[in-house]
């Protein structure tokens, strides 16, 4: 079973650029998450909060960057083991194997983000969800109107 903390976690990283994939002929899905060398020591802190369910460190990865080619970034990433436990979030996030965001996001907010969304402004930047999935979290009735959001879609 999950943690509260663990959990927390891992829709907080779910609501942004983590990812659940279900690898191979495997049932389960796995976590990963990947951040740039600026973000490193948060990447060291989730692994330190889930690392019971990891058997490899974070490692440096190093890539071309796929819009200039003559530039590289490196981030920072870990995946753990597949694992029934991360069931139920992956059945939440993923419709048909694409990541969506699911129709309880308001409750998730309020469980999740202690703060009132209608009191807060945020930027969402991450080409984890469609732009359209994007458009209809911002015009949710709760989401702050000057809530920014991008993606390479938009």
């Amino acid at each position: 079973m999950l943690s509260k903390e663990e959990r927390d976690i891992l829709i907080g990283s779910l609501l942004g650029d983590g990812c659940l994939r279900i690898i191979g002929k495997t049932k389960f899905p796995a976590f990963s998450v990947s951040h740039s060398e600026k973000q490193k020591d948060y990447v060291l802190w989730k692994y330190e909060k889930l690392k019971r369910f990891v058997r490899t460190p974070p490692w440096r990865e190093e890539r071309i960057y796929h819009r200039d080619r003559s530039r590289k970034t490196i981030s920072w990433r870990f995946q753990t083991l597949t694992n029934e436990i991360f069931s139920d979030l992956y059945h939440m996030f993923y419709k048909n194997g694409t990541k969506i965001i699911p129709e309880n996001i308001d409750l998730l907010f309020r469980l999740h983000w202690p703060c009132g969304l209608w009191m807060m402004e945020i930027r969402i930047t991450t080409l984890s969800f469609s732009t359209l999935n994007l458009f209809l979290l911002k015009n949710r009735k709760n989401f702050h109107k000057s809530c920014m959001m991008s993606t390479d879609f938009m």
